[in-house]
């Protein structure tokens, strides 16, 4: 994992940003709502040398951030990659003088859940019928928060 950086994402970046969106979730997000992000200035990415592996999209109120969207490409999945891009944005979120993190997990997402709170995000509520399925039912969504700087 050498050579590894964490930064903004720029609008050179949005082709790779969708590659990862579509290639890791069943409802990707759309070119145009990734490029509304990058130009918030929402968007971060963990490069390698100077190709994007993963990404996070950071939405700042007061002292909360919510985390919007994590996609690492699967091809970068179970590699530590995943790891390093979250760790990396906590740093950048506590240097925002945040003091909570959210986040919304698929009920269904064990693993995904799990990855979360070996992080310390613990389950604090549910979105009943948040995520749309293929098969046009729904599944709620595990709201997950994280304490930074010793807050309740």
């Amino acid at each position: 994992m050498n050579n590894m950086r964490f930064n903004l994402a720029n609008e050179a970046d949005l082709t790779r940003l969708l590659e990862i969106e579509k290639a890791s979730f069943i409802f990707p997000w759309t070119k145009q709502q990734l490029a509304y992000e990058i130009k918030r200035k929402a968007v971060c990415v963990l490069r390698q040398t100077n190709f994007i592996v993963g990404f996070i999209i950071l939405h700042f109120v007061a002292d909360q951030c919510e985390i919007i969207n994590f996609a690492m490409h699967p091809d970068y999945q179970n590699q530590g990659f995943g790891k390093q891009l979250l760790q990396a944005a906590i740093q950048y979120i506590q240097q925002r003088n945040c003091l909570q993190i959210f986040l919304e997990v698929r009920k269904s997402a064990i693993k995904v859940q799990g990855f979360y709170q070996r992080f310390g995000f613990v389950a604090m509520g549910v979105r009943k019928a948040y995520y749309a399925l293929p098969n046009g039912k729904r599944e709620d969504a595990i709201i997950m928060k994280l304490t930074l700087n010793g807050e309740k």
